[in-house]
């Protein structure tokens, strides 16, 4: 079997059990793949270091999503690494700013080159890819009318990839009715939550704030 159909069943996989956004999900699964590979096998590949070194480590999401992973003697080996860069740089601080000099500090306010950043975006863009090959297969279709939808940040990134009119207005009005439906069971939740109506059963509304949630920001984890 080769990637592309490895690539596909992943999809189709994700479709039929994710309870919420399917891209977030294998998404999340190859992050957290690489983080168990990086902690447990590379944490002294000279590559790596070289990377971190060059980006000034990573950004916070994902700095705290590696402390989760519990592997203090790998996280340790990852960091002398980078408190070292940091003690230089602030010893070139404190002997120059007195003068005219202007340091670029961005590294570790922006974490713009953090590459567990740059492996999700390349991640999404290949599960994207794999989906748009998908859209007309009749498979697929099926998954679709039953998944919970696409959060709105995979959702517009999907879209604005679509060159097919009929695919996006395809996409477009099943999102609208999943939406639609989450509406729906956020002001049946609320209305349950009002004392008046406390002892009504709940039904599928009870987890839709969290749905919510990650319908405007994505699923991380």
């Amino acid at each position: 079997m080769n990637d592309k159909n490895i690539s596909h069943i992943h999809l189709l996989d994700a479709l039929e059990k994710s309870q919420i956004c399917p891209l977030c999900d294998l998404t999340n699964a190859s992050i957290q793949k690489y983080i168990n590979d990086m902690l447990y096998e590379s944490v002294n590949d000279p590559g790596l270091r070289e990377k971190l070194a060059k980006n000034k480590g990573f950004c916070g999401l994902h700095g705290n999503l590696i402390l989760k992973h519990g592997d203090a003697l790998g996280i340790a080996m990852l960091h002398i690494d980078q408190i070292q860069i940091l003690l230089d740089h602030l010893d070139s601080v404190g002997r120059f700013y007195s003068k005219i000099t202007k340091y670029d500090h961005t590294g570790w306010t922006e974490h713009a080159g953090c590459i567990i950043c740059e492996l999700m975006a390349d991640v999404e863009k290949r599960h994207i890819e794999v989906f748009i090959n998908l859209i007309d297969d009749n498979v697929m279709r099926n998954y679709l009318e039953t998944f919970s939808g696409f959060c709105a940040r995979h959702f517009f990134r999907v879209f604005e990839k679509l060159n097919n009119p009929e695919h996006k207005k395809y996409l477009l009005n099943l999102h609208v009715g999943k939406y639609k439906s989450l509406l729906a069971d956020l002001k049946e939740f609320c209305r349950k939550n009002d004392y008046r109506f406390r002892n009504e059963p709940s039904g599928k509304e009870a987890d839709s704030w969290q749905k919510a949630i990650y319908v405007i920001s994505g699923k991380t984890f």
